[in-house]
C-alpha cells in the first residue's frame, strides 16, 4: 500500500509521456501516444503472463523513457515489457 502511495505521488510530479492499462488482459493506451505495434505487444506479454489487470507508464528521465509498473503487475514480467518498449523506442516521439 505505500508503495501504491509513492508511485502515486511520483506520477504527480512526473507526468508520464503514456500510460497504458490492461484489462481482461488486453492493452490500451489510456493517455499521451504510443505506437499502435508497442501497445499490441503488451498485450501479447500480458496474456503470456496471464496479467489481467495493471498499468504501465512511460516515464521520460535522465537516461531517457523507462517504463513504471503498478505493483499488481508482476516483477517477472518487467523485463519482457521493457524488452518490447526497447524495439518500439525510435518510434516514440521524445524518447
Amino acid at each position: 500500500m505505500l508503495k501504491d502511495l509513492a508511485g502515486g505521488l511520483w506520477r504527480l510530479v512526473v507526468r508520464p509521456a503514456f500510460v497504458i492499462e490492461v484489462r481482461d488482459g488486453t492493452a490500451r493506451l489510456r493517455r499521451g501516444e504510443a505506437p499502435a505495434g508497442l501497445v499490441a505487444e503488451f498485450s501479447d506479454v500480458a496474456r503470456d503472463f496471464g496479467i489481467q489487470s495493471g498499468t504501465i507508464y512511460g516515464v521520460r528521465g535522465r537516461h531517457g523513457l523507462t517504463l513504471d509498473f503498478s505493483t499488481v503487475v508482476p516483477t517477472a514480467a518487467h523485463q519482457r515489457f521493457r524488452n518490447v518498449l526497447s524495439v518500439h523506442r525510435h518510434r516514440i516521439k521524445g524518447a
